[in-house]
């Protein structure tokens, strides 16, 4: 069972990602507008506070993140905790807001959508290169969540989340296509919904279920579940591997929607998870601009 790493009362705790030039863990509230750092070592924490909700942020060079706000993208330098906006995304639907996002191996930025209002259909995911140039990838999703490649990035997986589905793709890295989407997984109610996920040395992939109260790794050859780790939170977001030795699982949680029974049976719904499950995952790409 995971134990709390990092005691917060995050109203959609999400994002998670291992910045293994710092060995700092850096995680969002996206509702509390807020992006979060941690040293495990010194236990030192810091936060920045932007301007709109943040879906997701990568680590770029030099003390930096690219974070996906609500409409657009922008820079954070973490020495100054200036921000600089880079380009709009969807900003002509003011329905929707940008959600989880990764870097691929070649540096180029992927961020999915999600539409506020909860209609399905309206989501779309994106890449955008080292140019800023942003091309749509998939369209008529109702939730993309999820991103993660794998060990050899001939794969990219994308978890739809209120579908509950996961899907994978023929990846390109010379060029960044997509192509060849299969459904992998399809989850009933009572397991949860797939919400954020992460790959480990081995390629299976590791997925965070809101409303399961765990993170589920899964074979995506066999396409059988291999093991479950317990969150003692309702609603688990996302994970990533981190630590010195990239062996620790770091899962974020919520505790938005949750009325008073509830939070008193999750009083750590909000706050940052850690186990060590006996594998090592992938250090994360940086976006490059």
């Amino acid at each position: 069972m995971a134990a709390i790493e990092i005691q917060a009362s995050a109203e959609l705790g999400e994002g998670p990602v291992w910045d293994d030039i710092t060995e700092k863990l850096y995680w969002i509230d996206i509702v509390g507008k807020t992006v979060h750092r941690f040293d495990p070592l010194s236990g030192n924490q810091e936060h920045w506070t932007l301007d709109q909700m943040v879906g997701c942020i990568v680590p770029m060079d030099d003390d930096k993140l690219v974070c996906a706000l609500q409409d657009q993208l922008v820079m954070l330098n973490t020495l100054s905790g200036e921000t600089q906006h880079l380009v709009p995304v969807e900003s002509a639907l003011p329905d929707n807001r940008c959600n989880d996002g990764k870097a691929d191996a070649a540096g180029r930025l992927w961020v999915g959508t999600l539409h506020l209002p909860g209609e399905n259909g309206h989501a779309s995911l994106y890449r955008i290169d080292n140019k800023l140039a942003v091309v749509k990838q998939q369209d008529r999703l109702n939730m993309s969540n999820g991103l993660g490649w794998s060990p050899d990035n001939s794969i990219m997986y994308l978890n739809d989340t209120p579908n509950r589905e996961v899907f994978q793709f023929d990846f390109s890295l010379t060029d960044g296509e997509i192509s060849n989407r299969q459904l992998i997984f399809q989850f009933d109610e009572s397991q949860g919904s797939p919400d954020g996920m992460c790959v480990d040395a081995e390629g299976m992939i590791w997925i965070a279920f809101y409303g399961g109260r765990s993170v589920r790794r899964f074979d995506p050859v066999s396409r059988k579940q291999l093991a479950e780790v317990s969150v003692a939170a309702e609603n688990v977001t996302c994970c990533c591997f981190g630590g010195k030795n990239m062996d620790t699982l770091y899962i974020t949680t919520a505790r938005q929607g949750m009325n008073e029974e509830q939070l008193k049976e999750f009083p750590g719904s909000g706050s940052v998870f850690s186990v060590k499950p006996g594998v090592q995952g992938i250090r994360s790409n940086r976006f490059v601009m």
